[in-house]
């Protein structure tokens, strides 16, 4: 699953290049959404999920600092990852931006090698240390023994393919807010799904209500496995989770989905499951 990627610029020109830029330096991208100022910025963030803005310093109505220094304002953005993309350089101006709460900077003109660092630099998947990781991968293989009776062990660094070309495949994304956020993805072969339902509601897979509610049961797995994660990572504080998303899945997304750093590859009775956890990082 892409990140959500808002830019924000009063030139038009300037906004498809770095949207240019940034498909060419191959950075995974969801839904994107422009702004010609801060204040339509803010608007953007308050009434969309965003994981990463990119924005200009000098515009009309708001500018990048004022936009900057309101969203650190508020508790639940302390954590959206914000580069400056800037043709300017001064000592004075870069000290301002860091003390308003910037991750990164750019400089105009760059490279799309740069804008892939820095856009690497400031995202983070699932927390790197095996700690959080096996957190993950317990909370995944507990709800599929205890929900949907099915044994599901991590595939190791080889991650795995559908076993047909021709099978459908299902992707159920969520996200949640709180004192961690963001976005959490189950992907599974729709054979997977449909025995989770038969087995979730006690009747055979060729049965015709297991066949309908295949994305319903892939739906709970990401739901009561979100819940569990954010619970071992946070026991004392509450998270918000949204409701998931189903949504039928392409070959080519699932050979992305497997690529990125925040999957994790299960074997499922013998069939492969993908596991996605995006975290925004804590400033």
């Amino acid at each position: 699953m892409g990140i959500n990627v808002l830019v924000v610029d009063d030139s038009d020109v300037i906004r498809n290049m770095i949207l240019k830029t940034l498909r060419l330096a191959e950075v995974s991208i969801g839904t994107v959404f422009e702004a010609s100022n801060g204040r339509e910025a803010l608007d953007i963030i308050e009434s969309n999920w965003v994981d990463l803005v990119l924005a200009d310093i000098n515009m009309p109505i708001m500018d990048g600092i004022e936009m900057l220094q309101k969203l650190r304002a508020d508790e639940q953005y302390l954590e959206l990852p914000v580069i400056i993309v800037t043709t300017e350089g001064a000592t004075e101006r870069i000290s301002e931006l860091e003390a308003a709460g910037v991750c990164a900077y750019v400089r105009k003109p760059f490279t799309p090698e740069r804008i892939r660092d820095v856009v690497d630099s400031v995202t983070s998947s699932l927390p790197a240390g095996e700690t959080a990781i096996a957190t993950l991968q317990a909370a995944f293989t507990e709800v599929l023994e205890q929900f949907v009776l099915m044994d599901g062990a991590p595939a190791g660094t080889d991650l795995p393919e559908p076993s047909s070309s021709g099978e459908s495949l299902l992707n159920a994304s969520m996200t949640f807010t709180g004192p961690i956020s963001g976005v959490m993805t189950v992907a599974a072969p729709h054979s997977v799904c449909v025995e989770m339902a038969a087995n979730a509601m006690g009747v055979d897979p060729e049965d015709e209500d297991a066949v309908w509610k295949a994305g319903d049961a892939l739906s709970e797995v990401l739901n009561m496995t979100c819940g569990a994660l954010t619970i071992d990572l946070e026991p004392d504080r509450p998270t918000d989770l949204a409701p998931p998303l189903v949504v039928a899945m392409e070959r080519a997304e699932w050979e992305h989905l497997a690529q990125s750093s925040s999957t994790i590859g299960f074997e499922v009775e013998g069939r492969p499951v993908l596991v996605s956890c995006t975290l925004r990082p804590r400033r």
